[in-house]
Parts: structure tokens; sequence; C-alpha cells
């Protein structure tokens, strides 16, 4: 059975039509660097030598993360902080990066707590 919401629909012109289910986008659009992708996969292997990444994709297969899909959550990461440094010109610094990425593992927890408690998946509509 499926329920529906007023929200559910809209008037256009003399009558209701149902809304278009939102779009979740998820992974690259079809206009992605293929070699990036493979740079900063490949980045994300290298940087499991270093203690903090290593212990990173040790925690999120003990939540239940598969493997692979903890090291693209690295690799993911990685773009993320290339992409702020590029954008903001400063020299990288570690100290930054632990602050940053401490921040972020907290906020991440908590919505995962909260999905949970909630019983609703990261991302739905």
């Amino acid at each position: 059975m499926v329920t529906r919401s007023s929200a559910d629909y809209q008037v256009v012109g003399d009558h209701l039509e149902r809304r278009p289910k939102c779009t979740q986008t998820r992974g690259l659009n079809p206009h992605h660097s293929r070699r990036l992708k493979v740079i900063f996969k490949r980045a994300a292997l290298a940087a499991l030598k270093d203690k903090f990444f290593k212990k990173m994709d040790e925690r999120l297969p003990a939540s239940g993360v598969r493997a692979e899909m903890a090291r693209l959550t690295i690799a993911r990461q990685l773009a993320a902080v290339t992409l702020a440094i590029w954008k903001s010109g400063e020299d990288y610094d570690a100290r930054k990066l632990s602050k940053l990425t401490a921040s972020a593992e907290g906020a991440s927890r908590e919505a995962e707590l909260e999905a949970k408690a909630t019983g609703k998946r990261r991302g739905s509509c």
C-alpha cells in the first residue's frame, strides 16, 4: 500500500499532477574524468600507509561498510581536500586536515546514529 500526501501533487493549469520523484545523484556524471577517478582511487590505496587513513580504513568496515566502499570514501575525502586546497590557494597543512576530518567524522557518526534511531537511510527523500 502506498500513501500520498498533498505535497506529492502540484497544480498545473486547471488540474493536479503528481510531482516527479526526487532524483538522487550518486557517483559520477557521464562527463567525469576517468583519469582523475583512477588517480584518486590509487591515491587512496597509497594513503593507507598513513596511520590516519589506515585507522579510517579499519574503522569503516568494522561499522558494516564494505572494504571497497571504505577505500572509495577515502578517495572522496582526498578529492575534497584537494579541491579545498586548490580553491583556497593555501599550502597543505596536516593540522588542518586532522581538525577537518575529526569534525567530519564526528558529524557523520552523529548522522549514522540519528539514522539508526529514526530508521531512515542517508540521502532518502
